[in-house]
């Protein structure tokens, strides 16, 4: 009789016990037994309820998996007009859930509105891509037709979505959507804003069906079935407990921290040693932080250029996004216009309460501590060479630290510390990776309305800093001469990299990060179905 077994099953058992100690010894203070969310314009409490027991959530995963069994044969066109319904849900309360997301996470209005419009125009594209990406594939045949191949996508099962509060609507929907198309049922977590999670589950987590359980049951019959989407209120714990016990779930997908990132996987890796499970390996989707550049070229068109990276690339959303402008780096040829062009869009923002129409900045989510860890990324580029900082558009360097603070450091009726107002840092070059003397504020992620801004000798200097980090979401350049753009794509390391233009997501192509910004396990785009599918290989033989 052999050993393995045996020491397998000792060995998993003691790994599950630690690693389940160690998880819950890092979580000081203990996991909250309640969510509580405010917001941070006013200091109001906007949400306030328990989070679901360790039973209650097992109870609604179990629920979304019966609710697989039965959406899992459901045709794909039927899940197509199953998703336009659901968009329609979001249509016709958008304007309730903008205020919702203001509220909760301080996004001016119109920007909370803008997502959700903009999400439901990437819904409905999904589902014009659906039919090509989950197509069964025919290779071909080696005998002349004698063997004949096929490749099918099938669902994996119950998917769990996790996604953070920045861009509410744009993150759950990149993995509800295709998970829900190829034929998965979803649990979403989103606990820093939970009315987008509610809104989902109305949205997509019933549907009706001729017959609940008959293989191949159409959609719009009169049986409900509920779960198809179920919006988890658990806190990190229980939700990484049941990544690890729970054999309903199939794949995890995470956009977040680097940090966050490292706990999905550290579950995923868990799981693995859980030989009580039928399905012990799964993988997980991971799109983290990133420390975007931007390359304005010699030649670039800068009545264009600017105006753009400052509004849509660096400002949006209190700049508050993982690909957003992180490091404009710009020709030294052109740099004393791209500045005054600078001053000048930094100039127009209006910081103030996020629901008033006219607010362009809002107040940074996470509150004080998130304004004070920009305020120490200032304060290092400071006294590691900045040249020049202008507080929008106002050139501060003279300015001792208490002056510079009241211009940066801004108060709301709920917080001494709750905007960051718009600010440029200047650098006349950026010291070698290496060097103990590079600023923070072109190494980590600034999340945040602070932009650095480094003059460059050419094209091969700018390629060099863009890769100069432990980050690589997205990179940008800003040029009339496709082939320099050409030379510049091919040179970049990142998931994503774009062309006179840059922080967006298209849903036509994948979205992946690489190194500390994502394990390459992309959304959308057709790679985005296929990570949410297992192939099937069929051989029919003389048949």
């Amino acid at each position: 009789m052999s050993l393995l077994p045996f020491l397998e099953d000792v060995f998993a058992k003691t790994f599950h016990a630690s690693s389940t100690a160690s998880r819950k010894q890092n979580c000081t203070p203990a996991s909250p037994s309640s969510c509580i969310c405010r917001d941070p314009y006013s200091g109001e409490v906007v949400f306030q309820r328990p989070y679901l027991s360790l039973d209650d959530a097992v109870e609604k995963v179990l629920k979304t998996q019966r609710a697989f069994k039965i959406w899992k044969s459901v045709p794909l066109g039927k899940r197509i007009a199953h998703i336009q319904k659901g968009c329609v849900y979001f249509e016709d309360h958008k304007a309730e859930l903008a205020k919702e997301i203001t509220k909760a996470m301080g996004k001016p209005l119109s920007q909370s509105l803008f997502e959700i419009e903009a999400g439901v125009s990437k819904m409905k594209q999904l589902c014009t891509q659906a039919p090509k990406a989950l197509e069964t594939e025919f290779p071909p045949s080696p005998d002349e037709g004698k063997t004949r191949y096929e490749v099918q996508r099938v669902p994996k099962g119950v998917i769990e979505v996790i996604a953070p509060w920045n861009y509410p609507v744009f993150t759950a929907l990149n993995g509800v959507i295709p998970a829900l198309l190829s034929g998965n049922a979803v649990v979403l977590k989103h606990e820093t804003l939970p009315a987008v999670g509610e809104a989902f589950e109305k949205a997509f987590g019933t549907f009706r069906c001729a017959s609940a359980g008959a293989p191949g049951s159409s959609v719009g019959g009169p049986t409900p079935v509920e779960g198809l989407v179920s919006h988890l209120l658990v806190n990190v714990e229980t939700s990484s407990i049941l990544a690890v016990e729970r054999d309903e779930i199939k794949h995890r997908v995470f956009t977040g921290s680097v940090g966050g990132g490292r706990g999905v996987m550290q579950t995923v890796g868990e799981r693995a040693q859980n030989t009580k499970l039928t399905s012990p390996f799964i993988t997980c989707s991971l799109e983290l932080g990133g420390c975007d550049s931007c390359y304005i070229a010699r030649d670039a068109d800068l009545e264009t250029a600017v105006p753009f990276i400052v509004n849509i690339g660096r400002l949006h959303n209190s700049g508050q996004s993982c690909c957003n402008v992180k490091r404009l780096l710009v020709h030294s040829e052109v740099m004393k216009e791209v500045e005054a062009k600078l001053c000048d869009e930094f100039g127009k923002t209006v910081l103030g309460d996020p629901s008033d129409e006219n607010t362009t900045i809002g107040p940074l989510y996470g509150g004080k501590e998130r304004v004070r860890f920009l305020w120490d990324l200032l304060l290092d580029a400071k006294k590691k060479g900045a040249k020049k900082i202008l507080v929008r558009g106002e050139d501060v360097t003279a300015l001792d630290l208490k002056a510079l603070r009241l211009k940066v450091l801004m108060a709301s009726p709920g917080s001494e510390d709750a905007f960051f107002a718009p600010t440029i840092v200047m650098f006349e070059s950026a010291p070698p990776t290496s060097s103990p003397s590079v600023p923070r504020l072109l190494q980590e992620e600034s999340f945040g309305p602070l932009l650095p801004v480094v003059s460059v000798g050419g094209d091969e200097e700018a390629v060099a800093i863009a890769n100069g980090t432990s980050f690589a979401l997205t990179h940008s350049i800003w040029t009339t001469d496709s082939k320099r753009a050409r030379r510049y794509v091919d040179a970049i390391e990142a998931g994503t990299v774009m062309v006179n233009w840059c922080n967006d997501v298209h849903p036509q192509i994948v979205w992946s990060g690489q190194r500390r910004s994502g394990n390459g396990q992309g959304a959308m785009g057709s790679e985005g179905f296929r990570v949410l599918t297992y192939p099937k290989s069929v051989i029919l033989h003389d048949i």
